[in-house]
């Protein structure tokens, strides 16, 4: 075998193995914990820093964030109960130890449970008096129990990676730690509330669109209404497509019979109008979209199986449109892009009506209890007809973040530009009832 030949496959057995080495990294990283002689790090370790400036102070902050953060600190602190006892983002009194037992420092130790932390991680907060020695023996202290010495910027990088924040909020972070003057501490803060993301993401779908010669023209929704004048004022001779969410998503306001045939009658014929009608089968009374389709018009009405027939994880759904729209989207789709399993689900949900009955009956009672209460505790919402109801409680992000606490998950509508408000999914009534109760304990508490 000549040398030049032995040489490449020498390379791509190298290759080879570092392919092996990375699938290994990717799919097993709780077998690769962090080693001082292999230098191995992963985003499962759980990691420690002292996050306050150094040198002498009142405190000092040492953190902790991970998969096993909590038992790190219930081998290093002392109170009188363990912190993996402690109820989350509460502050508790207690003494650090080291390994050999020697007395640290008085501290005061919070926990924050996961997802509901910084990190999206299990994080604790150690706040030892703030001398350098103290904060470094702390820090010791956590690493001899199984941390590793984060990087600089770990903490924040891994909540950009677990979804606490876009890359514009962490490069915020820094830009707010940096500010000097009350102009660049309210441009950070900003940034770091997600209002430069959210442009970001509005650029971006414009961005999408400009391969195709497309521009994205948005009219706004005075009273959460969708507005169907302005639309039509909207439309130019270049408009090609008018998509309408109906019932709308996240308000969940519903375009009359009356008011959807007076628009499409003065749609002019070029521009085609997209319904997505993904909470159809939630109305008591539903427009009729599809006589369009068979009067002829350039009408796209969607549905999907995700909702009332609770198949959202098999991605399937449908559109009813002219034989020559559909030709066109069966020739620019992805093969094989609805497996066989998804297509026999669907099938059986369509001739499944005892299901679709029962289910919208559980979500009409749960709605009305859940508006009736809003009324009561004169919290306003929108009075939405599909699966979940638009409340305005203040906070938006806060509410999430209390809720999430007690095991509610509710949407923060944050990034829908609407930052006091959330969207509650309609649930049992006696899930209902529990998610009342927890937003009367925080009015009681504010």
């Amino acid at each position: 075998m000549r040398s030049s030949t032995r040489k490449i496959l020498q390379s791509k057995k190298r290759r080879a193995a570092a392919f092996r080495f990375c699938l290994y990294r990717i799919w097993q990283p709780e077998r690769l914990p962090y080693n001082l002689a292999s230098g191995v790090m992963t985003v499962s370790d759980t990691i420690a820093a002292v996050s306050t400036p150094p040198g002498e102070g009142a405190i000092a902050l040492v953190r902790l964030s991970g998969a096993n953060a909590i038992q790190i600190a219930d081998k290093i602190f002392r109170g009188k109960e363990l912190p993996s006892q402690f109820a989350s983002h509460m502050q508790h009194l207690g003494e650090i130890f080291s390994a050999n037992d020697q007395l640290i420092d008085q501290v005061v130790l919070s926990i924050h449970r996961a997802p509901a932390s910084y990190t999206a991680e299990d994080l604790v907060e150690i706040s030892c008096h703030g001398g350098t020695l103290v904060s470094a023996k702390v820090l010791e202290a956590c690493l001899r129990a199984g941390a590793r010495a984060a990087r600089p910027g770990e903490f924040t990088e891994r909540a950009f990676l677990n979804g606490k924040m876009d890359l514009t909020q962490a490069e915020a972070v820094i830009d707010l730690i940096r500010a000097r003057t009350d102009l660049a501490l309210r441009s950070a803060t900003e940034q770091l509330e997600g209002r430069l993301g959210d442009q970001i993401r509005k650029i971006r779908d414009e961005l999408i669109a400009l391969p195709f010669g497309a521009r994205m023209i948005e009219v706004p929704s005075p009273g959460y209404e969708q507005d169907l004048e302005a639309m039509l004022e909207a439309v130019t001779p270049k408009t090609r497509l008018i998509f309408i969410p109906n019932p709308n998503n996240p308000t969940g306001t519903l375009i009359s019979q009356r008011a959807i045939d007076s628009f499409v009658s003065r749609v002019p014929q070029q521009v085609m109008v997209v319904f997505d009608e993904a909470y159809f089968e939630f109305l008591d009374d539903p427009p009729d979209t599809l006589q369009f389709v068979r009067e002829g018009r350039n009408v796209i009405v969607l549905r999907t199986f995700s909702k009332i027939h609770g198949l959202a994880g098999l991605r399937i759904g449908y559109a009813v449109a002219q034989s020559d729209v559909i030709d066109v989207l069966h020739r620019t789709r992805q093969p094989f892009n609805v497996n066989s399993i998804a297509q026999a689900g669907a099938l059986a949900a369509l001739e499944d009506d005892a299901h679709l009955r029962e289910t919208k009956r559980v979500i009409d009672e749960g709605r009305a209890y859940l508006q009736e209460q809003f009324a009561e505790m004169k919290v306003p919402f929108v009075p939405g007809v599909a699966n979940f109801v638009m409340v305005n409680v203040g906070d938006g992000c806060a509410v999430f973040e209390k809720l999430l606490r007690r095991k509610i998950i509710v949407r923060s509508l944050k990034g829908y530009g609407l930052p006091e408000w959330v969207r509650i999914s309609v649930g049992t009534m006696e899930q209902s009832r529990e998610l009342i109760a927890a937003l009367k304990d925080m009015m009681r508490a504010q």
